[in-house]
């Protein structure tokens, strides 16, 4: 039998890497948890979570960020929390270079913040994703009743166009 030269040089090169290091530590920190094959699946598992998460900085523009959406089609249910909600990682642009120069242009920051608020949400939708309002407040750093107002103008302002939200039912838990 021919012997792989490849295989013996380079197998354990392959060897190398996360989700590598990741089975050995399942293995290393939790024995019981079962075979090489459940700690192999487990770790590959985890391993296209992070990549879903934490993305290159190359495949980014700058003006982007990734954010966990709400999956699309997924409505706010009495009881259900955010921690059982499927999510989709979303690439929005929250600033970009036509926004830039609608500064330079002097257009009001108003009118720029709506269409920031109609982009987002349609990258996120394209995306499988859907936004809420306290999603658009928080990139960016406004105020849940603000972006509100926006979307609502953005829509009398444009008519047959609809920003794409999440609405969200919540509960006042004091």
């Amino acid at each position: 039998m021919k012997e792989n030269h490849g295989k013996i040089y380079f197998g354990p090169v392959k060897a190398k890497g996360f989700t590598q290091a990741l089975e050995q530590y399942l293995s290393r920190e939790f024995p019981q948890l079962g075979g090489p094959q459940t700690r192999r699946l487990l770790a590959e598992e985890i391993k296209g979570i992070c990549d879903k998460y934490y993305v290159s900085k190359e495949s980014m523009k700058p003006g982007q960020i990734h954010w966990p959406a709400v999956k699309k089609g997924y409505k706010s249910a009495e009881g259900r929390q955010m921690k059982d909600t499927p999510q989709e990682v979303v690439t929005l642009t929250v600033v970009s270079e036509e926004d830039i120069d609608k500064r330079i242009s002097g257009v009001r920051v108003d009118e720029i913040r709506k269409g920031v608020i109609k982009r987002i949400t349609d990258e996120a939708w394209k995306q499988g994703g859907v936004l809420a309002y306290n999603d658009m407040a928080t990139i960016l750093h406004l105020n849940h009743s603000a972006v509100r107002k926006y979307a609502q103008e953005y829509e009398k302002d444009h008519p047959g166009e609809q920003v794409k939200r999440r609405i969200c039912r919540i509960k006042d838990r004091r």
